[in-house]
């Protein structure tokens, strides 16, 4: 896989930033990226940063055009994942396989000024609100990509202060937002067909039109094909607790975060689980497909996709378990409910369930940028 992998990028010997007395970075392949960034305020060493590229040579999207929901099925495959984000009784999604070529879209949505993320080699898909709140002043910033890893992970800057920041996790790691972080906002990775069912007058990002790539295709063909091969452009040894490339639920608590395997969500389908005293249930089914497996995305295979909710409904604690392929019943009041933790027959029908704030990553990640967490099914 790696070998297909190194192919694609001619990559030749690359620079890791240590040392810097200034804010021009040149790597041994001639890749020059002038800065003016602070470098004197920082919150982790430069010389963890890998440069790749000059910054925004991955063209983030600061003007978006979007779709309506079902005037996009030309444009999209029924089980492709979106990133959705619902706000004021609407919703808004973003295909990972725009954001495959541009990672991140500065956009705003119903009054929310946002950005919405991925990190195609940590599969790290994440909408963070763009007004940040720092050093009591207020700020409404704009994001491109640095052509800079950390941890294998996307490292993105602000046009206003030219601070470094981390995709993964919101946090200002270099210049003036230096121990900033942004706030993560609320959202679900979809297949876009149930997208469009929930949401049919939802819009959807389109594809740019001034940018040469071939949308709906995959540079990192077999990428999570092998869940115990080393992670792409990974300097460090991954941590053995996971294979590196599983997906994980992250889910963020006070004072612990904890990861939930997908070996363990796909075979068990529910899982009921307390964490930090809060009761939660994460549903699996099946009908998302990865984009990074296959190059025509629309023929990858079916990884399945995953929604989190707090499982207290009308101060009843409830438990669940699968109903079907697609539903689960709760074994309290015997209802049904779906994927998005709405009660659609039965005694609570009409209820919905608290969504709680959750990423889906790959496990060398979350374990990198958390390696303290809790793992579901290894407590102990």
């Amino acid at each position: 896989m790696i070998n297909r992998l190194k192919k694609l990028f001619i990559l030749g010997n690359l620079l890791l930033i240590s040392g810097l007395v200034s804010a021009q970075i040149i790597d041994k392949r001639g890749v020059n990226q002038q800065w003016k960034t602070d470098l004197t305020q920082k919150s982790v060493e430069l010389n963890e940063f890998m440069a790749l590229l000059p910054h925004d040579r991955i063209m983030p999207i600061d003007n978006p055009v979007f779709l309506n929901g079902r005037a996009a099925d030309q444009k999209y495959n029924e089980k492709e994942p979106v990133i959705v984000i619902e706000r004021n009784g609407k919703a808004r999604a973003y295909p990972l396989s725009i954001l495959m070529a541009h990672e991140i879209v500065n956009d705003e949505f119903e009054g929310l000024k946002l950005v919405a993320t991925f990190c195609p080699l940590c599969y790290s898909a994440l909408i963070y609100n763009r007004e940040v709140t720092y050093k009591n002043e207020t700020r409404e910033l704009t994001f491109g990509t640095s052509g800079m890893l950390r941890n294998s992970d996307l490292v993105m800057w602000d046009r206003q202060t030219e601070s470094w920041w981390q995709q993964f996790t919101g946090e200002g790691l270099v210049g003036y937002y230096s121990g900033a972080e942004l706030e993560v906002l609320f959202s679900e990775l979809l297949p876009f067909g149930e997208f469009r069912d929930l949401y049919p007058e939802g819009t959807i990002l389109g594809p740019p039109t001034d940018y040469n790539y071939e949308y709906g295709t995959n540079p990192y063909v077999d990428y999570d094909q092998f869940p115990e091969a080393t992670p792409f452009l990974y300097k460090d040894e991954p941590d053995k607790r996971l294979p590196p490339t599983e997906r994980v639920i992250g889910i963020y608590g006070k004072d612990f975060v904890k990861a939930y395997p997908w070996t363990l969500l796909r075979k068990e389908k529910v899982v009921n689980d307390i964490f930090e005293k809060q009761d939660l249930v994460l549903f699996f089914s099946k009908g998302m497909l990865s984009v990074v497996d296959e190059r025509d995305i629309s023929k990858s295979r079916d990884v399945g996709a995953v929604t989190v909710y707090s499982s207290k409904t009308n101060d009843i604690i409830l438990h669940f378990k699968p109903f079907g392929d697609r539903q689960f019943k709760d074994t309290e009041t015997k209802s049904i409910w779906n994927i998005q933790g709405e009660c659609v027959e039965g005694e609570l029908k009409g209820n919905e369930l608290t969504p709680i704030i959750h990423g889906q990553h790959f496990a060398f990640a979350w374990l990198a940028f958390y390696p303290t967490t809790l793992i579901y099914g290894n407590e102990n």
